[in-house]
């Protein structure tokens, strides 16, 4: 996203790199693409979605109790997980099997640890921080939220819809190119606690609905494929 990723000085010389020096930016989605068209006033250049191994990355489900929720990202004030403990929270209060784990680390985990306490939900929120079991964990769960307040393209996100996870998330970025309102998942405005707990909701109750979403979830993702991506990227080199 243009304006989250350089500011001031950083700006200027981004800018003089795409105008005078020869440098091709990316779009690693089509909405960060317009943001670069708005920022740097520049008019054709490619737009390369990120990709993820969608032969890695598949629906291998694993038997677990309950509804399980999954979050996978740094600790850090852009993913907004204090957001999702939030909601997680009413969701728990009013569905006891309900569980969420959050998977990364960052300079935030104490203040969500101490979150997690206060609210009262230690004995179902894990804090996994790093771990290299991403698919075990994707596989073992059942519906992906993520509550950033901005994106690029998230992989993290695209890995879930390769496992058939419905989505639930903010409405930040990138993340409106990849989730579809009702088909694969469903979106809320940024920050938006009501709406957020909202859509939980509806999945928590509805078994086929996360059935039917977790589908479409793996079949969008296959347009994704890093296959493909990398193509693109090699096409790009070999243009310039």
């Amino acid at each position: 996203v243009a304006e989250k990723e350089a500011t001031g000085i950083r700006r200027v010389i981004m800018k003089i790199a795409y105008t005078i020096g020869n440098f091709t930016p990316v779009g690693i989605s089509p909405y960060c693409v317009t943001t670069i068209k708005k920022i740097y006033h520049l008019k054709n250049f490619p737009c390369i979605c990120n990709g993820i191994d969608t032969n890695y990355y598949k629906p291998c489900k694993i038997e677990h109790n309950g509804i399980r929720f999954i979050n996978v990202g740094r600790l850090q004030s852009q993913k907004n997980q204090s957001l999702l403990i939030k909601a997680f929270a009413q969701i728990h209060k009013m569905f006891p099997n309900t569980s969420l784990e959050i998977i990364g680390e960052g300079e935030l985990r104490p203040e969500l640890e101490d979150m997690v306490d206060r609210l009262n939900i230690h004995n179902s929120v894990v804090m996994q921080g790093i771990s290299s079991e991403i698919l075990k964990k994707l596989n073992e769960s059942d519906i992906y939220v993520s509550t950033s307040d901005f994106e690029g393209l998230p992989v993290s996100v695209l890995e879930a819809m390769a496992c058939g996870l419905p989505v639930v998330a903010t409405k930040a970025g990138g993340i409106i190119d990849i989730v579809r309102q009702g088909y694969n998942g469903f979106l809320v405005e940024v920050g938006d606690m009501e709406g957020l707990v909202e859509a939980m909701t509806k999945l928590v109750l509805d078994t086929e609905l996360r059935s039917k979403l977790g589908n479409n979830s793996r079949t969008l993702s296959l347009e994704y494929d890093i296959k493909s991506c990398a193509q693109k990227y090699q096409s790009l080199y070999l243009e310039i």
